[in-house]
């Protein structure tokens, strides 16, 4: 009687007659040493990016670019020029003062009135301008009650751009405006920049990126 060939033991591996067949790829957690080695192949570009700055911010309301903030180089105080901030809110002035003390003395007013006694100083060398104070009172008032133009004027407002830009823009222009900088996301690098182009301020820290 013929006796049949004994089974395969469990887990032996079949292979067709004459054939050895190749050897399965090594597996490290379900992939193989190839995928392992592609990836850690692509860390050092990945370790890169991650080390590269951070972009520009994009307002979502404007659409304007903003530079992450950075560090400003002080004006020796016998150096600085001053700025007359005309702003009611005190969280707007506070930006302002914070944006611009590092390089220039800063003068704050809530009214108009106080503004006119401001500028009989004769010291101020801009003005940063909102049109829209408490109490009814219109920043432009300041503008019409002056019998000439003292320095350069940067109006601050939260009006929108196209607005800004459009026939209100000329009448600020016939008024003795020089410039807009709307409130919103970074607008304190915005003023800095602004104002230092304004009063000739050619400093790298002032050039737009």
């Amino acid at each position: 009687m013929r006796r049949r060939p004994a089974a395969p033991a469990s887990g032996a591996q079949s292979a067709a007659p004459g054939s050895a067949g190749p050897p399965e790829t090594p597996r490290r957690n379900g992939r193989s040493e190839e995928a392992a080695a592609g990836t850690s192949r692509q860390g050092p570009a990945s370790e890169q990016r991650a080390s590269e700055p951070a972009s520009d911010v994009i307002c979502p309301r404007c659409g304007l670019h903003f530079a992450p903030r950075a560090a400003h180089r002080e004006t020796p105080e016998n150096e600085r020029r001053t700025v007359l901030v005309v702003e009611d809110m005190d969280y707007f002035r506070g930006i302002a003062r914070d944006a611009l003390e590092p390089r220039y003395r800063v003068e704050a007013a809530g009214t108009v009135e106080e503004a006119q006694a401001a500028l009989l100083s004769g010291e101020i060398d801009l003005i940063l301008l909102d049109v829209t104070l408490s109490n009814g009172e219109d920043g432009l008032k300041l503008l019409r009650s002056l019998p000439s133009k003292p320095c350069p004027i940067l109006i601050f407002t939260a009006e929108d751009e196209s607005v800004m830009y459009g026939k209100s823009w000329d009448e600020l222009q016939r008024l003795g405006a020089d410039d807009v900088v709307i409130k919103g996301m970074n607008v304190g690098e915005s003023i800095l920049r602004k104002v230092g182009s304004l009063l000739g301020d050619d400093t790298a820290d002032n050039k737009p990126a």
